[in-house]
């Protein structure tokens, strides 16, 4: 019963995980422009400073949208945790 329970948790997190994915890999849908644009430097490996030189902005500001995108997107919270999404969904950041 435990192994039966045990499978069914992870068929679950399979479908939450596959369902959230079409949300994250199109991220257009969930960001504003700036952060999208912020998102698109972010994978072409711009660091925040560089990314607010670019955009005319602070790069407190710069801080604030990253966090605002990682909370939009779902992704956890760990060292280059956006980097590493931009970078592997960049095909979709075009």
């Amino acid at each position: 019963a435990q192994l039966f329970a045990a499978i069914q948790i992870v068929q679950l997190k399979n479908i939450d995980n596959d369902s959230m994915g079409t949300a994250r890999q199109n991220p257009q849908n969930l960001l504003t422009k700036i952060e999208y644009d912020i998102l698109r430097l972010i994978a072409q490996k711009k660091t925040t400073k560089e990314i607010a030189e670019a955009l005319f902005i602070s790069p407190y500001t710069v801080k604030n949208h990253r966090h605002n995108i990682c909370t939009k997107l779902e992704l956890e919270e760990e060292n280059n945790a956006i980097l590493k999404w931009a970078i592997k969904n960049s095909d979709s950041l075009k």
